[in-house]
């Protein structure tokens, strides 16, 4: 619908009435459309529906998230079945190498399951390498310092999905006076192409919408940030987040996996600052 609006000065009380009217109808004929298109379904009924399953949604969200800390099993959930070149024939893609459970007194509490990528070939190994360098030296370190009064633990869970292979580590850490330190790193290796995947190309291959899944990663985190401004505000110590930080931009997002058909995105907080904190997003 065209509408010609005159100038400033000519306009009316009966123009103003006409333009309602126009505006008044052109929403009355999207309405239409849509009650046509939801099987003649009222307006009520549309919006009662939308509602009732977005609660539904952040009703199971919110549940998987209160869950997740049940996951870390120190396993492989499922097994692959097609053949991979690995460096160690008899034992599984993801197998826990190192295991240690272990007090002294005034010293240390360690208590590990570090897992190993057994696939033989480049990323494998640049994933082992980073899981030596990350978690298997931090056990070195504390077991060589003395009187550090440090607790250490580690768990992690590996899941295969769609050809896509998700090992998931989780590690808290309490040194000294220092507050608890939680880190969580994720690493996802296609199997069927041998190589690694980006969450960008997940969502692709998902068909996804990148856009509605960036808003809800925003909104989520703006959620988190109130929370904390107000919980800081009444002199908590909450780790404060900044919506404007790159690393919520999902090219950025490095810490993401698959189970049951729901994509978890992981911002752990402390694997760059001393907090335990942690946003979970499940899309």
């Amino acid at each position: 619908m065209n509408v010609t609006i005159p100038e400033k000065e000519k306009l009316n009380k009966k123009n103003i009435a006409l333009y309602i009217v126009s505006i008044m109808t052109c929403i009355l004929s999207i309405i239409i459309l849509a009650i046509s298109k939801n099987d003649s379904k009222t307006i009520e009924q549309i919006i009662s529906e939308n509602t009732h399953n977005n609660v539904q949604d952040e009703i199971e969200e919110e549940k998987l998230r209160s869950e997740f800390q049940k996951l870390f099993q120190n396993q492989l959930e499922n097994n692959y079945q097609k053949s991979t070149d690995k460096v160690e024939e008899d034992k599984d893609i993801i197998y826990t190498k190192y295991r240690l459970e272990k007090t002294e007194e005034n010293a240390y509490n360690i208590n590990v399951n570090i897992p190993y990528i057994n696939i033989d070939n480049e990323i494998a190994r640049k994933y082992n390498e980073q899981i030596e360098k990350d978690f298997v030296q931090k056990v070195i370190n504390i077991k060589n310092e003395q009187n550090t009064n440090v607790i250490y633990s580690l768990r992690y869970e590996a899941i295969i999905d769609n050809e896509i292979l998700y090992l998931i580590i989780y590690s808290d850490l309490k040194e000294n006076l220092s507050a608890q330190r939680t880190i969580i790193k994720t690493y996802q290796y296609d199997l069927e192409h041998n190589k690694e995947i980006s969450l960008s190309e997940l969502i692709n291959r998902k068909g996804l919408d990148k856009a509605e899944i960036q808003n809800k990663i925003n909104e989520k985190i703006k959620e988190e940030q109130q929370i904390a401004e107000s919980l800081n505000n009444m002199g908590y110590s909450v780790f404060k987040r900044n919506i404007e930080d790159e690393m919520y931009e999902i090219n950025n997002i490095q810490n993401f996996f698959v189970k049951g058909d729901r994509i978890y995105l992981i911002f752990a907080y402390g694997n760059d600052h001393i907090t335990s904190e942690y946003d979970i997003v499940i899309i």
